[in-house]
């Protein structure tokens, strides 16, 4: 080490105490003012104080509450008109299935006439097939316990399904 060297050393470590601090100081850049910030926190106050001063604003504000309430009320009855009409359907989905319906947005009247028309069908079957199908059906059952084949039940129990069903009217056709 120089006498030179030696000498700036011993001039730094007795430097006083601020010439210290301005160096410190000098590394870091001063920060800007955030303007925008002070502005926008200027705005906000006075908004808050013309809503509570004004009545014409504080008036605005009621009715935008009260469209506001409403749409969401409208919104929550048209959700549980879904609902209802979504379980209307499934409690009749029978019926539905037999006429294509399959959506959830059918009026319940449709879903009704529908549920009418399947009650309408099956009680014309049953009728109907009291007279045609079931004793057919009850005749080769009991046919079956003796021969053991269903086919030859079934053309059985229809054989003599036709001739009580013929012999009155061959009857009455060749007296």
């Amino acid at each position: 080490m120089t006498d030179e060297t030696r000498a700036l050393i011993e001039a730094e470590k007795n430097a006083p105490a601020e010439t210290q601090i301005a160096e410190v100081f000098q590394d870091k850049k001063p920060e800007p003012v955030k303007t925008d910030e002070l502005i926008e926190a200027s705005i906000n106050t006075a908004i808050i104080s013309r809503i509570t001063t004004d009545e014409k604003v504080q008036e605005k504000f009621k009715r935008t509450a009260d469209t506001v309430i409403d749409n969401k009320l409208e919104t929550e009855q048209s959700n549980a008109e879904k609902v209802a009409k979504k379980a209307h359907l499934q409690n009749n989905q029978d019926a539905c299935d037999l006429y294509g319906i399959d959506e959830n947005t059918v009026p319940k009247w449709v879903v009704n006439v529908a549920n009418k028309a399947q009650n309408f069908w099956y009680g014309f079957w049953l009728l109907a097939g009291f007279f045609t199908v079931a004793p057919i059906v009850f005749l080769s059952k009991k046919i079956k316990v003796v021969f053991k084949r269903t086919w030859i039940s079934v053309v059985i129990a229809i054989l003599i399904y036709l001739a009580v069903i013929l012999t009155p009217l061959l009857t009455n056709i060749l007296k």
